[in-house]
């Protein structure tokens, strides 16, 4: 692998790029040949503009000399060579001079000529035949890359070939049946492959229906074409019921959770113990759960996607769930420091309301984030849940004060005392309810 080292403005690097000025300058180091088909094009919009490059005609070869080297060299068959002279006609000009490399000289391969000689079969004849053989970096990031996709690849139809497994088994054991087509008159519509509309063409008794699709799992129930109704489900809710059922633990439970929102689940809700497990396996690094919490509520919200007021209830899942995660944290954790390592994890995700304005169809409601912030602080202000001795409830306000309180105070100080208020009013109305009224 070569690192580019030229000067960004070079006049050759500005011209055509880093990459093959910097394996020329290596090539002229190590006394080596840089294979390149011909012409190298500039950069920009111009046109296909040529670059003039024959100052370096020494160290340039192209994929024909290649070619005849390596059929000198025996490494080549001839179905091979023919398939790859006929390409190469195609692809590449030809130098007018070119050099001739020999197989103990270092031979610098660009990106260009690297997809060439692949596409062709002549990598491994190249790799094989010459000692020393480079590429640029920036080659082996993309190299990199294919490979990772390779992966990805491989990996999406080992999981496609299970589901169909696993349908087919169910299929002969009976319990899976397949639904019909939409009729021979829709056709010739674009949407009649959707298997989405085949479902809903003849749901065939079905008490159930799962979707994923956010524009069909917001309604409460989905109807066929023969009127016939069923409720809608999301695969959050069959885990729910398997869990239910027992026959998901509690681990498996927060793992499917967890793999929904890494696959992109959109406004899942939160619970606290998920929030707690997740912030409990943070070490010097977040969790790859506590990420994937955290995501889950960024990316929504940077992406709009949310539509407030229909999604007021969805965040203030996120408010009860961070609520009783951080009780429970000091309930359980009899550590002071980490107690508070694990709250500040936890905090971190509160929903600040000043955030998620544009989520709002139009104008929020008038002082609306005064409002929400009243109700979110002063719901930690007072952890009614919070058990055990005085001692854990101190421990629980100094973390408040210091974390929550005392920036509010310093930063925001009418919403701060807006809660102060709030929180007299509601031990003042309290009191009067214990009083029966007054």
């Amino acid at each position: 692998m070569v690192r580019s080292t030229v000067n960004p403005q070079d006049a050759l690097t500005r011209e055509i790029g880093p990459e093959l000025p910097g394996l020329i300058l290596a090539a002229q180091a190590n006394a080596g040949v840089v294979v390149r088909a011909a012409p190298v094009l500039r950069l920009g919009l111009e046109g296909r503009l040529e670059a003039d490059i024959s100052a370096y005609a020494s160290v340039l070869t192209d994929t024909h000399t290649l070619l005849r080297v390596l059929r000198e060299a025996g490494a080549v068959d001839q179905v091979t060579e023919e398939t790859a002279r006929q390409y190469f006609t195609v692809q590449d000009k030809g130098w007018s001079a070119p050099a001739s490399p020999q197989p103990k000289q270092p031979l610098y391969l660009d990106s260009l000529s690297l997809i060439y000689l692949q596409t062709v079969g002549l990598l491994g004849a190249v790799v094989g035949s010459f000692g020393d053989v480079y590429i640029h970096a920036d080659a082996q990031e993309n190299a990199f890359a294919l490979i990772e996709r390779d992966h990805d690849t491989a990996e999406i139809q080992r999981v496609i070939d299970h589901i169909r497994g696993l349908i087919r088994k169910a299929y002969v054991a009976g319990k899976v049946i397949f639904g019909p087509r939409w009729s021979q008159a829709d056709e010739g519509g674009y949407a009649s492959n959707m298997s989405t509309l085949h479902l809903l063409g003849d749901l065939l008794g079905s008490d159930a229906v799962v979707f994923d699709d956010r524009a069909l799992n917001k309604e409460p129930f989905v109807t066929d074409r023969a009127g016939r109704r069923a409720r809608i489900v999301t695969s959050l809710d069959i885990i729910e019921e398997l869990h239910a059922r027992g026959l998901l633990s509690a681990a498996e439970r927060l793992n499917c959770r967890h793999q929904l929102r890494v696959a992109g689940s959109c406004l899942m809700p939160l619970d606290a113990g998920e929030i707690k497990s997740a912030a409990q396996r943070n070490g010097q690094h977040l969790s790859p759960e506590f990420r994937a919490i955290r995501d889950s509520i960024d990316l929504p919200r940077m992406a709009e996607i949310p539509l407030f007021p229909a999604e007021i209830p969805w965040l203030m899942t996120i408010n009860s769930a961070v609520k009783i995660a951080l009780v429970e944290i000091w309930n359980e954790e009899s550590d002071t420091q980490k107690a508070a390592a694990i709250a500040d994890a936890v905090y971190s995700i509160y929903p600040s309301p000043e955030d998620w304005v544009a989520c709002w169809k139009g104008q929020p409601p008038p002082e609306w984030i005064m409002a929400v912030n009243r109700i979110l602080h002063g719901t930690l202000a007072l952890p009614f849940e919070l058990g055990g001795d005085q001692q854990g409830l101190d421990r629980y306000n100094e973390w408040l004060e210091r974390t929550v309180l005392e920036p509010m105070r310093r930063t925001a100080p009418e919403s701060y005392q807006a809660i102060v208020e709030h929180l007299k009013n509601f031990v003042l109305n309290s009191r009067n309810d214990d009083r029966g009224g007054t």
